[in-house]
């Protein structure tokens, strides 16, 4: 009986990790839109309806990539394809926000986000990583 188990690349081990950052960055961003208080409220110009949507969207949305990070790191394929969609969304979204917030200490949130999406996409579509999930 042959063991051949795909051992997973580090670059996929760190997408892995980066993914679960993600997730909880967008959740503490998310908790903070709901809970920060009418100062924070204020400085982004936003009313406690548009902030709690935002926060739930943003719990939402660290939820979703938690379990995604969760998927991938076992090698799913979907996983990947979903994560990668997550990000790119991740990416315009951040960008968007960073360009809204320009100026505010706020927008170092959305150029994160920013800077991680584009991590993970380079690193989940890099040889070994496209090997890794080849194999499985």
């Amino acid at each position: 009986m042959s063991t051949t188990s795909a051992v997973r690349p580090g670059s996929v081990t760190l997408v892995v990790v980066l993914t679960w950052i993600s997730a909880i960055l967008a959740i503490v961003a998310g908790a903070f839109a709901l809970f920060g208080g009418q100062q924070y409220l204020s400085e982004l110009g936003w009313s406690a309806g548009e902030a709690r949507i935002e926060g739930i969207v943003g719990i939402i949305f660290g939820l979703i990539l938690a379990l995604l990070a969760s998927a991938l790191g076992k090698g799913s394929k979907f996983a990947r394809f979903l994560v990668t969609i997550v990000m790119l969304f991740r990416l315009v979204v951040g960008a968007v926000e960073a360009v809204a917030l320009w100026g505010s200490t706020y927008m170092w949130s959305g150029v994160v986000g920013v800077v991680i999406a584009l991590l993970v996409l380079w690193l989940l579509w890099n040889a070994k990583a496209g090997a890794f999930f080849a194999r499985r």
